[in-house]
């Protein structure tokens, strides 16, 4: 007989089960799997499951919601999320019944069944229809620091969501890598991208429930690529720990999803009208001259960008006072003439002794380390820099502070780039993006876990830490933050566009469903580099990317150094008036716009 001991808790039932230890390990892959319940109990909103040495935890949120975690070892790792923001849930009371061979928990949305031998999860509604249930022969499992969990994939049912992802809107029999990586020029099949999001919606007759695999390793879904009987999702570490949602409609998933992990909130009016960029327009004189055609055209726009040279040898919160001698005069003309100005920041630190926010890292402890207390530098734009740890408080603090001088030359917002974060040469001389060491080590709370786990997370919580930043410098201005990484939560610090895309028709195909999917991940606020970012193009390319640009949330057109000039006029009146017939549409449309963000 196997007793199950917890801790004390206000209310509690504890069982115990006359069933022998589960001592078959079945293999797939070498894999062990859950076996038989050898014990369970029930703490108010939650009941805990012992399988052997294992435990499953069922906590039940919300009548729709339902959290599970697995320990292969018996212990839970501390419990927090860089992506979960709501975690004062009243619970819901917990009426389980044992019949036997199962336990059913009833939310008063959902019948939860878990069989005993061996445990396994099913989600029905309460008429008895089932919603989603562990594949019977893997269920869930572990092997070494992996972890993975198999559901039964019936045939007719769809997948969406998964936050930004290339081909088809529908993921049925993909397979996905969530592991942000700085993917330049990529392509219809390319994968991972730039932006992880483990959350997906499934589709069956009409009827909706959603699974968010808060992970932040890296991670995999396989949605029936491998099998027709399953679809699978795991983590090179960290544990199983996943959300159940139930709709039945898809509009009350993502609700229920962005109360759990935050909601976009109100941005600058100005930021929903036309944007102008370029990789770079220098110097100062020459973005006058942009900003005048623009007027001069009668073009509607709102927002110029200033990429990396701008910055005096890509040091972040510079200016090149060559090119532009006079920033504070130059934005307050800007200003003048009805412009905001967005500057680029990456994360990389030159280090350069006579950079003031180089010494301040290192006076601070700010920059991310190895094990032996050296600092980590990799190679990027500046050169040889170091990265700041931001999951660190103080580094948070510190670095949304350092946009105070931004600030004071009159910019507007912020555009957070290279966050992956990306690394061009390695310690090891690796060359290509690629990102910090491996064996990099992160604050994380207190834990110093390795860079393998916090990597997906670095884009987060440099846009957090922009925006945070901004808005204690100056609290009565509603913050800007644009970025190209990002996990899920995203959207209460920034808008995300879909990062180094191509100048063809293929790209501009690819651009509407993976809006579509960030959107369904929680992301509104989102745009494609309007016309292409590697390329040039066509000028009816330009133009038909406008004319969806127009109704798209974040309509920006940029391009990369050496392409030749894509702003609306550059292929002639002609074209030039259908984009103005459409940027007009789009600010007539604001006010909606504007009033649905709310």
């Amino acid at each position: 007989m196997a007793e199950l001991a917890f801790a004390h808790a206000p209310r509690r039932l504890k069982i115990k089960i006359n069933i022998a230890p589960y001592r078959v390990r079945m293999s797939e892959g070498r894999f062990e799997y859950l076996g038989a319940i050898t014990a369970y109990e029930v703490r108010e909103s939650t009941v805990l499951i012992a399988c052997g040495q294992a435990r499953v935890q069922v906590s039940l949120l919300a009548p729709d919601l339902v959290r599970v975690r697995l320990s292969p070892k018996g212990e839970f790792e501390p419990d927090y999320s860089w992506a979960v923001v709501k975690t004062d849930w009243p619970g819901v009371r917990c009426a389980l019944e044992d019949r036997g061979d199962r336990l059913e928990i009833d939310t008063g949305e959902l019948l939860i069944r878990v069989t005993k031998s061996p445990c396994r999860l099913s989600f029905l509604s309460r008429s008895g229809e089932l919603i989603g249930e562990d594949y019977k022969p893997f269920g869930m499992g572990w092997r070494g620091g992996r972890v993975k969990c198999w559901k039964s994939m019936p045939y007719d049912e769809h997948y969406f969501g998964f936050g930004e992802k290339t081909g088809p809107l529908d993921k049925r029999r993909q397979r996905m890598v969530m592991w942000n990586t700085d993917a330049y020029g990529y392509g219809p099949e390319t994968d991972p991208l730039y932006v992880s999001i483990p959350f997906f919606i499934g589709v069956r007759e009409g009827k909706a429930y959603g699974i968010f695999f808060d992970n932040t390793y890296r991670t995999e879904f396989d949605m029936g690529s491998t099998s027709e009987q399953y679809y699978s999702f795991e983590a090179e570490g960290g544990e199983m720990n996943y959300y159940f949602f139930y709709g039945p409609e898809i509009r009350k998933i993502v609700e229920r999803f962005t109360e759990l992990v935050g909601r976009m909130p109100l941005p600058p009016k100005w930021a929903l009208g036309n944007q102008q960029c370029r990789y770079s327009y220098y110097p100062a004189s020459r973005l006058l001259e942009i900003a005048d055609r623009f007027r001069r055209r009668d073009v509607p726009i709102d927002v110029l960008y200033l990429d990396i040279d701008y910055m005096d040898g890509y040091r972040a919160f510079t200016w090149d006072r060559q090119r532009f001698p006079d920033p504070e005069g130059l934005l307050s003309e800007l200003h003048e003439r009805g412009f905001k100005v967005v500057t680029i920041i990456d994360p990389g630190v030159k280090a350069d002794g006579s950079y003031r926010v180089y010494r301040e890292g290192l006076l601070n402890d700010s920059f991310c380390k190895y094990d032996t207390g050296e600092t980590y530098h990799g190679r990027v734009w500046p050169g040889l820099c170091a990265f700041p740890d931001f999951t660190k408080d103080d580094v948070r603090s510190w670095w949304g502070g350092l946009h105070a001088e931004l600030l004071r030359f009159g910019v507007d917002g912020v555009w957070n780039d290279m966050n992956e974060p990306t690394v061009f040469v390695t310690r090891d001389g690796e060359t290509g993006a690629s990102t910090l060491d491996a064996n990099v080590l992160h604050h994380d709370r207190g834990l110093r876990t390795p860079h393998a786990k916090s990597h997906n997370v670095y884009g987060l919580l440099m846009a957090r830490a922009a925006h945070e930043g901004l808005l204690r410098i100056n609290p009565q201005r509603r913050p800007f933050v644009l970025t190209r990484a990002a996990y899920a939560g995203i959207q209460r610090y920034a808008a995300v566009w879909t990062g180094d895309n191509t100048a063809s028709w293929d790209h501009l195909a690819l651009q509407i469903p993976m809006l579509l999917n960030l959107g369904l991940s929680g992301v509104p606020f989102v745009g494609s580099d309007v016309g292409g970012f590697t390329g040039t193009p066509s000028p009816e390319l330009l133009t038909r990317w406008y004319q969806i640009g127009a109704f798209v949330p974040l309509c920006r057109n940029h391009t990369q150094a050496g392409t030749y000039d894509q702003e609306p006029w550059m292929f002639g009146d002609y074209y030039e008036g259908i984009i103005r017939r459409y940027l007009r549409l789009r600010y007539r449309l604001i006010p909606y716009l504007y009033t649905a963000l709310y």
